[in-house]
């Protein structure tokens, strides 16, 4: 599955992150984290988990604990995404005369990173054996053409008060992509890879 991917991607950058002393390169790092852990969660909670419910024994309580598992990310990656302009690009410098304290989004990101690896933990222990147990090679290639699909439309900032149920998570995802593009246009940030 791709979403494993996505797991080592973002710990890849996490590394990355406490690596480095250069503000540039944290703030290029943590905007990867909040997009693609945002849109991480949410083609899961779009195609993952409806067929984790459908195909699996106690799916739905499954579905249920990865969706409540989510929550705690989704506002600690809130938090960072509405502080992460007072991070400048470019020089490498802090913002305006006003210093920041970058210990705040070091803890707040670690506390994010330890949310996600309690969860990949059980994913991918879990989940991902008992959906390959119960789903049929056909129905876990459509996931995948789904999970690659719904990349395209997944809100890629995030949202913690988003629907998360199917089929209302489906039908505010595009809008809010564009929302999130728009206001990704006006903030000045990078719009690579969405």
């Amino acid at each position: 599955m791709d979403l494993i991917s996505d797991h080592r991607q973002i710990m890849d950058w996490y590394e990355q992150y406490k690596a480095t002393s250069s503000i540039e390169v944290k703030r290029l790092m943590l905007e990867n984290i909040i997009r693609t852990l945002s849109v991480h969660s949410n083609i899961e909670e779009m195609y993952c988990y409806p067929l984790l419910a459908k195909k699996v024994p106690n799916g739905k309580t499954y579905q249920e604990r990865s969706i409540k598992e989510h929550q705690p990310i989704k506002d600690l990656l809130y938090e960072l995404d509405m502080n992460i302009d007072s991070l400048q690009m470019g020089s490498g410098e802090v913002m305006s005369d006003k210093r920041v304290d970058i210990s705040w989004f070091d803890s707040t990101l670690a506390r994010c990173i330890n949310f996600k690896l309690e969860h990949v933990k059980e994913e991918e222990t879990e989940v991902f054996p008992l959906m390959r147990q119960y789903c049929t090679a056909d129905e876990l290639q459509q996931l995948h053409t789904d999970l690659e699909a719904g990349r395209k439309v997944a809100p890629h900032r995030p949202h913690p008060s988003a629907p998360a149920h199917a089929p209302f998570n489906k039908l505010v995802g595009a809008p809010t992509k564009l929302l999130d593009t728009a206001r990704d246009f006006l903030s000045g940030r990078s719009n690579e890879n969405l």
